[in-house]
């Protein structure tokens, strides 16, 4: 066996070898082929250039001749030229010594006028640099000008901006304030008007007692009649209340800085502030994407399916998400203290760009159901982190400051939870 494959191997190295010689060779007749072609080119090239020359050549010799004809007439005619030249010689010298008077004459004039143009000129140079220096000085000045006129234009229309927010703060904490107080001179009045309706009927029963049962009870049903009217009256009050949340959309604008925001291992930035009837949250969260998820099932067995990688966020500085939610709030109405369980509205959060003035819209959502305490809603992927610097930097305030806007709308159903327990009222009256 070892000695087919021996033979084996020795066959088919006689055969490369073979092959190898074979392309040698003709790699060398292609050699000679071309040694050849080039050989027949430089003997076409040389028989050219010999015809080339003896053409030249012969042109030569034919225009030597005629130079040696032409060069017979010359010599005729400088022979002329100079019995002319002898005959202008002398009046040439005389002309020379009168031109030379006259061109002293004119140099002279000359240099004077070249001294006076060199003052002249000097004086020039010297009025164009105290004009150049003033020119430059009026240049400096009008843009300094322009640059103080810049700012306090900018200035002053920053000012005028915040005094517009101040006056719509203003605005919207009087318009919360009379609504507070409409609702709590309604439930006043009704609080009062249920007291007086109370006493009336222990009035009018006690008087009743004393003559006779019978007429004391259809008495008694006639004013608890009454009383029974109170429950419409404070579905009045519940529905007045419902129409006053309705009534538009409330808005509020807040400052947040954001200096710490990428610092202290990138935690979570909660800002709280008021907002109709309530306090709600706003969270910035800087992140970034990770995949998730293997190809393996968590047994170390292949899948049947074709894998899927899910997408989290861990702390990181791709992405800032926000979020918006409302916090646990104590709500007043007249003399009944009440928690905030949720209410039902439209939110949405906008940032102002200071570079394009303008409002945009960060979040937003369809009329929903808020609970106070509750889950928030947002995203994760709101602005990159490169965006969110810009925004931040467009201020013209040296701190790290963020100005948002939250509009709430389509208020609807408020609902509201007692913090204390209800006591039940003394009966002894009905007895």
């Amino acid at each position: 066996m070892f000695a087919m494959a021996v033979s084996g191997t020795g066959g088919d190295l006689k055969v490369a070898m073979t092959a190898a010689l074979d392309a040698y060779l003709a790699s060398e007749r292609q050699r000679a082929d071309e040694t050849t072609e080039i050989n027949l080119e430089i003997k076409k090239l040389r028989d050219k250039l010999h015809d080339s020359y003896t053409s030249t050549h012969q042109r030569l010799g034919e225009e030597i001749g005629q130079l040696t004809v032409d060069f017979d007439k010359l010599k005729d005619e400088v022979a002329k030229i100079r019995e002319d030249l002898a005959g202008d010689a002398s009046r040439l010298a005389q002309g020379t010594s009168k031109l030379a008077l006259e061109l002293e004459a004119e140099s002279s004039k000359r240099n004077e006028e070249v001294k006076r143009l060199t003052e002249e000129l000097k004086q020039v140079r010297a009025e164009v640099t105290d004009d150049n220096i003033k020119l430059r000085g009026e240049v400096v000045s009008a843009a300094r000008d322009a640059y103080h006129a810049t700012e306090q234009r900018r200035a002053e229309e920053v000012a005028n901006l915040r005094a517009a927010m101040e006056g719509l703060r203003a605005e919207l904490r009087e318009e919360d304030i009379r609504l507070r107080s409409d609702v709590s001179e309604a439930m006043a009045q009704l609080t009062a008007h249920a007291a007086k309706i109370q006493e009336d009927l222990r009035a009018e029963f006690q008087t009743l007692a004393a003559n006779d049962r019978f007429a004391a009870n259809m008495e008694l049903e006639r004013i608890r009649g009454d009383v029974e009217q109170v429950g419409p009256l404070k579905l009045m009050v519940a529905q007045t209340q419902d129409s006053v949340s309705r009534m538009g959309a409330h808005e509020v604008m807040a400052t947040l800085r954001v200096d710490n925001l990428f610092a202290h291992g990138l935690q979570p930035l909660d800002f709280e502030f008021p907002l109709v009837a309530s306090r709600c949250m706003i969270r910035l969260k800087p992140v970034k994407k990770v995949e998730s998820g293997s190809p393996f099932s968590p047994r170390g067995s292949r899948s049947s399916s074709p894998s899927r990688r899910d997408v989290v966020y861990e702390p990181g500085l791709e992405y800032v998400g926000m979020f918006f939610g409302l916090c646990e709030t104590r709500v007043a109405l007249g003399n009944a203290a009440n928690r905030l369980s949720s209410y039902v509205c439209s939110v949405r959060v906008d940032i102002y760009d200071s570079n394009s003035s303008a409002w945009l819209t960060a979040l937003e959502n369809q009329p929903q159901e808020l609970s106070a305490g509750g889950a928030l809603f947002g995203s994760n992927e709101v602005f990159t982190v490169q965006r969110f610097k810009e925004l931040v930097n467009s201020s013209l305030s040296p701190d790290r400051k963020l100005i948002v806007r939250v509009v709430v709308s389509d208020i609807g159903l408020l609902r509201l939870a007692q913090l204390d327990d209800t006591q039940a009222l003394s009966s002894s009256a009905f007895h």
